[in-house]
């Protein structure tokens, strides 16, 4: 019985690869007999950009963007600083430094384009204000050393998150730098 139906399983087999073959070098010569299309584009879902310029707000915004998160980079590596030395008054400075830019950023009318890029933002703000609110307990807690830290690393992956973000806006819309 075993044989039997080894048999057939088998028969199958080579009858079904024998056909997807014949159809495979029917779908060659096929392809071989359609002219190459050299000059047309192979799918326009993804190089719609190339002809639609951006408009000026966006434009305008993404450098605004762009400013924003070199600034933010910079005030918040001059925090971690701050906090390596156990500074904590310097430590407040770039937190308040940091706060005050987000907040203006997020005040900035945002294109609907860079939507996303306004949410990011909004969320930065729950981490600065754990940064500020534990950075005051660090003199006196390490507990709330640890608690302004780990806001502080936060700040970090949201700034990754920015960055990459706006790159991905940027080539959608067709901007480069």
């Amino acid at each position: 019985m075993k044989k039997l139906t080894s048999s057939l399983i088998l028969l199958v087999l080579l009858t079904g690869c024998n056909q997807y073959g014949q159809d495979l070098q029917q779908d060659l010569e096929a392809q071989d007999r359609e002219p190459y299309n050299e000059g047309r584009e192979p799918n326009t879902l993804y190089v719609n950009h190339k002809n639609k310029k951006p408009s000026d707000d966006i434009l305008m915004y993404s450098d605004e963007h762009g400013h924003y998160l070199t600034q933010f980079h910079d005030h918040l590596e001059a925090l971690y600083s701050a906090m390596d030395r156990s500074d904590f008054q310097d430590a407040k400075t770039h937190t308040r430094a940091l706060y005050d830019l987000t907040e203006k950023h997020e005040a900035d009318a945002t294109p609907e384009a860079f939507e996303l890029t306004k949410e990011l933002i909004a969320g930065t703000k729950t981490d600065l204000r754990g940064v500020m609110k534990n950075i005051k307990r660090c003199e006196t807690s390490r507990v709330g050393c640890d608690r302004a830290q780990i806001h502080t690393e936060n700040l970090t992956t949201w700034l990754e998150v920015m960055e990459d973000t706006y790159e991905e806006s940027l080539y959608d819309l067709g901007i480069t730098n």
